[in-house]
Formats: structure tokens, sequence, C-alpha cells
């Protein structure tokens, strides 16, 4: 299949994942979006995933732009950092596999070596914001000054021939990598 279609593909099943009952219902946190509010859950996950490194109101007014037809109202950043909160970081995680699992599923080229799938796990320390959930989720190492910093330990699954990530892991900073692994084997 041909890579604009396979893309095509994944994001219109995107599309009607990420607006289904069932999404919502699984990724909200509490009560969240249960009432009509000014960001709805869906609205508020499209610019989530759209969003770059720059400012919150940066990113709001360029979503707007780019979606007219969502025909968004103005909010406060105070508005989507807290709507931001009423999401589940699971629902990024059952996208994701959504995507790879399609991928998969409806391409016809892969590339392998003398009959196999080739894989590799690499593991790093990423520094995750400073929060005191952070901090009791994650761990930290003190710094030269005795700073504490919330670390995370990342590993991920990738498809060397193929040239995709497969599975990605957050874990408690100096988490055993090979457990890491293991989990990442579960998930081909």
């Amino acid at each position: 299949m041909k890579l604009g279609i396979l893309l095509k593909s994944i994001i219109e099943e995107s599309k009607v994942l990420i607006k289904s009952r069932d999404f919502i219902n699984v990724h909200r946190i509490g009560n969240s979006f249960s009432r009509s509010r000014k960001l709805s859950f869906t609205d508020l996950f499209y610019f989530i995933i759209n969003s770059t490194k720059k400012s919150l109101s940066i990113n709001y007014s360029q979503f707007k732009m780019d979606f007219p037809e969502l025909k968004l109202q103005i909010v406060s950043k105070q508005a989507i950092s807290k709507a931001r909160q009423g999401i589940s970081h699971e629902a990024f995680h059952e996208l994701f596999d959504l995507s790879v699992n399609k991928y998969y599923e409806l391409n016809t080229n892969f590339k392998k070596w003398n009959g196999f799938n080739i894989y590799s796990v690499n593991g790093s320390t990423v520094q995750v914001p400073n929060s005191e959930e952070n901090l009791k989720i994650f761990g930290t190492n003190p710094n030269q000054y005795n700073k504490n910093g919330a670390l995370a330990s990342v590993s991920v699954l990738y498809d060397v021939m193929n040239d995709i990530i497969v599975d990605a892991e957050f874990s408690r900073y100096r988490s055993n990598e090979r457990e890491s692994a293991k989990n990442h084997i579960k998930k081909l």
C-alpha cells in the first residue's frame, strides 16, 4: 500500500476513535467534559496533538487559524491547562497503538532482513516537568547543587528495517531496562 493511502487511512481511523463516545468516556478523568463547554474533549485532544513547543496562547491562536471549521471560542491559558488535566494519558497510548497497528495491518511492503524483522530497544533518561506528582511517580536524582528535578526512564522499541517506533514506555527513574524490553516484546 502506498504511504499516502496508508497515512490517510490511519488519520481517518484516528478521527473516528477520537470522536467516539466510548473513547471520550474511557479517557476523561472524573466528570471532566460531562457538560458542554467552550473546549470539548475532541477539540482539546486535537489541539494537544497539534501543539508545538510554543506558548499555549500562540499554539491556540495558530490552531484556531488552522482549523476554522471547529469554530473554537477564545479561552484563557488557564482554562486550557485545567482542561488538559481532564484527559488521561492512556488516551494518547491508545491513539499511538492504533496508528502502529494500522501501519502493520495495511502496509504490504515490509522490509525484512533475510526474512526476519529487526527490532532494537533503546533506553534513556529524560527530564519531566518538575512537580510533586512527577517526583513521586518518576523519582529524582539530586544534581551537583543538591537540587531535585523530576527524571524518568524512557524505553523505545524500534522497527529498524521499516523506520517506525513500535512501542514506547515511560517508567520510574533508573528502572530496569530489561523489564522494559520484556514489556515491549509483549507488543509484538
